[in-house]
């Protein structure tokens, strides 16, 4: 795999690059410390935060005054489904804000982020909460009308998705944040570098990387909350899996170079599966 792959997917523990090598001019110029990966929640929890407002904004005014739709309207192509379930985008705006500031003060109180990733990883990071949100309210802003056709503010009965999503979304967060404290847990205090452990709870007892597992099932309930008909959905569930699965395998394979008593009852990420 070349040397530019390697680093777009492995950093951290596993950028196993030698020493001389990270202390080259082009190794420096193009990695930025591990810990600026708060900067991806900062910039989802800011921009979440705005498009609740241009929401609101579209809903009393109408497309003219959003900002969304009159910069960046292009993204939707012709013939995607317009949605006017108001809410629907309530609830998954309050999932996505949920999900972006949860990790922030995961990454701020209970992360000892040590390495570097590679700037093309940190610029992907960025635009990807970015794109997360405008997929989430694209459909919604199509509108014939061009506006919403629900009164500001105002929600519609609930769907029957909402339920299942809304549980989904709650149980992957949790066990999400469960395997984020074993991690905590593990770091020796006395130290101010992280000293690597084995995992063990939770859903560690089944795959390496069950922090990724329940990030999938995090962004699998944004596609249920909208009842399947967000394509944009589908597309975010689809980099997430592909990105997340081959950093699960970076995991696994360092798991077992590193630790020859590691449980070979594990899995990568899917539980008897992958």
């Amino acid at each position: 795999m070349p040397n530019l792959l390697k680093d777009l997917f492995k950093y951290g523990k596993t950028d196993l690059s030698s020493k001389a090598r990270r202390q080259t001019v082009a190794y420096r110029l193009l990695h930025v410390p591990k810990r600026w990966f708060t900067h991806f929640y900062l910039v989802g929890l800011l921009w979440c935060i705005f498009l609740c407002w241009d929401t609101c904004v579209f809903c009393h005014h109408g497309s003219d005054a959003s900002w969304v739709v009159k910069h960046l309207y292009f993204l939707s192509a012709p013939g995607d489904p317009w949605m006017d379930d108001i809410t629907s985008l309530a609830v998954t705006l309050g999932m996505f804000f949920i999900q972006v500031l949860r990790r922030l003060l995961e990454c701020l109180f209970m992360s000892n982020m040590t390495g570097n990733i590679h700037v093309l990883h940190y610029v992907a990071g960025i635009l990807f909460y970015i794109l997360v949100g405008l997929s989430l309210v694209l459909p919604y802003f199509i509108s014939p009308q061009g506006k919403c056709l629900v009164p500001p503010y105002s929600l519609q009965h609930p769907k029957w998705f909402h339920l299942p999503s809304l549980v989904l979304f709650t149980w992957s967060s949790f066990h999400q944040f469960k395997c984020h404290h074993i991690f905590y847990k593990l770091r020796d205090d006395s130290q101010l570098t992280s000293i690597h452990k084995v995992p063990y709870g939770d859903w560690f007892t089944f795959v390496s990387s069950p922090h990724y597992l329940a990030e999938i099932l995090i962004y699998m309930s944004f596609i249920m909350v909208h009842g399947g008909r967000n394509p944009y959905t589908w597309l975010m569930l689809g980099f997430v899996v592909q990105n997340l699965c081959l950093g699960a395998t970076a995991n696994h394979h360092w798991y077992k170079a590193k630790f020859k008593s590691y449980p070979k009852s594990r899995y990568r990420i899917f539980p008897f599966l992958y």
